[in-house]
């Protein structure tokens, strides 16, 4: 005879044929209670976010109200209070939620603080959904204390900012760290002018104190302070919203540039902070097995807003390519030095492993500039222009200006000049990049350089030599055993 665990087991390898299968035989193992899980199959489905088995569970007799054993209804094993969901995540949570709340599941006290506290604006659709049906703005979270206007002017929710205003006390303070925050700190804190009017009107104080001694008046921009005070609000200075992103991402990711936590916690970082279709974009690449609704939208997202992505790196970019190892950010892109000296940065945070293919540079003037610049910390550069008929620009002089500033780099490109690159310029570059080196591209007729070994570019993994001559390719081989070359023509 079958089991509840028999059905949790089959939905943990995705087997709905098998789960069908198995009701069809009991239909009664949907409410059933497993020995070894929390509770019910459908339960589990919930608990673990998986849609497709909650939505069949619902339509083949699941019990809407049953509790499982810590005494948790489906509506709250739906609605988790996880900032740390994505939007993805929380958009499949949702519509589960939906379809209980359309078959008659019962509401309880802390569904609607569970939906704020689940992130930065994330779950507004469901927190709408909650308000319609006359959900509780009075909840208190049992662990930190948190009230329905904490949670809203922590993440961001108007709607039930305003529902809870004048039924929760405004002066509430919370009892995890830092203990004794109100509402009125964390609206002050996320800069929130109309949560911070209305928390004043409502006789909010501005000078309790948190755990830190730190009470919302102290920490009050200039513009907010007159408000806190009674007296008009000061207009806020224009501040530029944060395109790029934050150094510690952009780091991690060149060390492990698919490191599916990393960028799930970029994803989230992006939400809060106004960039909701690049979230949604990297979310869904995220997705292990994506639909096929899933990849349209994934596609017609990128093709969309791939330009408005790179913030302010637009500007200095003629022409790139999107990274499909690290989704959301780039590749390659083409900058000049002009645009490169003038925003460093902000190309720099494009990509983990980008690699910023640099075109000629007009004057030693301009060239000595670049070599102020810490160039190896890019992951790569490509010292070449983008058309063929006078890409290849470098020479000794060259490389002897910018060598030093380029140590460190993983990915070298070179398209040098025929007769002005010679061995005593690619000693030079061995000097600086032999330790760090990686990639080694030449995009022009190579030669033979006897610099080019093994002991002196002990990292390099992968050549790719243009047109090379029997006798080179013969060379190369002979140093590296288990290296990749390339000696196609372009």
């Amino acid at each position: 005879m079958s089991t509840p665990d028999d059905v949790i087991t089959a939905m943990n390898k995705r087997d709905l044929p098998e789960v069908e299968y198995l009701l069809g035989e009991d239909p009664k193992l949907v409410n059933a209670i497993s020995a070894t899980h929390q509770g019910s199959p459908f339960h589990h489905a919930l608990r673990f976010g998986r849609r497709e088995f909650s939505l069949y569970f619902i339509a083949h007799g699941a019990d809407l109200a049953l509790r499982d054993s810590e005494g948790k209804t489906p509506l709250e094993l739906v609605i988790e209070a996880a900032p740390n969901f994505t939007q993805v995540q929380v958009d499949e949570r949702t519509l589960t939620a939906q379809k209980l709340l359309e078959k008659g599941s019962p509401l309880t006290e802390t569904l609607l603080l569970n939906a704020c506290l689940m992130g930065a604006g994330k779950a507004k659709a469901l927190v709408t959904a909650l308000l319609a049906r006359g959900a509780s703005v009075t909840a208190v979270h049992p662990y930190s204390g948190y009230t329905v206007l904490h949670a809203a002017a922590e993440y961001d929710h108007p709607e039930a900012f305003a529902a809870a205003l004048g039924k929760v006390n405004v002066d509430a303070v919370t009892t995890s760290y830092p203990r004794g925050t109100t509402a009125l700190h964390l609206a002050v804190k996320k800069r929130l002018t109309k949560f911070v009017q209305q928390l004043v009107k409502a006789g909010a104080r501005a000078d309790l104190l948190d755990e830190r001694k730190d009470s919302a008046l102290a920490i009050a921009p200039k513009n907010l302070r007159p408000l806190l005070e009674g007296k008009p609000a000061a207009p806020p200075k224009a501040e530029k919203k944060a395109k790029a992103a934050p150094k510690e991402v952009v780091e991690q990711l060149r060390k492990k540039p698919s490191d599916a936590q990393t960028l799930s916690v970029f994803a989230d970082w992006l939400v809060e902070h106004g960039e909701a279709t690049r979230a949604e974009y990297l979310q869904l690449c995220l997705l292990p097995k994506p639909t096929s609704e899933q990849k349209t939208r994934r596609a017609l997202l990128l093709s969309k807003h791939r330009g408005a992505w790179l913030g302010a790196g637009r500007a200095l970019v003629s022409s790139w390519e999107d990274s499909t190892e690290t989704p959301g950010f780039l590749a390659k892109a083409t900058v000049t030095p002009e645009k490169l000296l003038g925003g460093f940065e902000a190309v720099r945070a494009l990509g983990p492993r980008l690699v910023v293919e640099l075109t000629r540079s007009k004057t030693r003037t301009l060239t000595k500039k670049l070599a102020a610049l810490p160039l190896g910390s890019l992951y790569g550069l490509a010292l070449k222009n983008p058309d063929g008929a006078n890409g290849a620009w470098v020479d000794d002089t060259t490389v002897e200006l910018l060598a030093p500033a380029m140590r460190g780099l993983k990915h070298l490109t070179l398209a040098p000049r025929f007769g002005e690159f010679t061995e005593t310029g690619f000693e030079t570059l061995a000097a600086a990049v032999g330790d760090s080196l990686e990639v080694l591209v030449f995009e022009a007729p190579a030669r033979e350089f006897a610099s080019l070994t093994a002991k002196k570019f002990p990292a390099l993994r992968q050549v790719k030599v243009h047109l090379a001559s029997p006798a080179l390719r013969k060379e190369l081989s002979a140093q590296w055993k288990d290296i990749e070359f390339d000696d196609q023509p372009l």
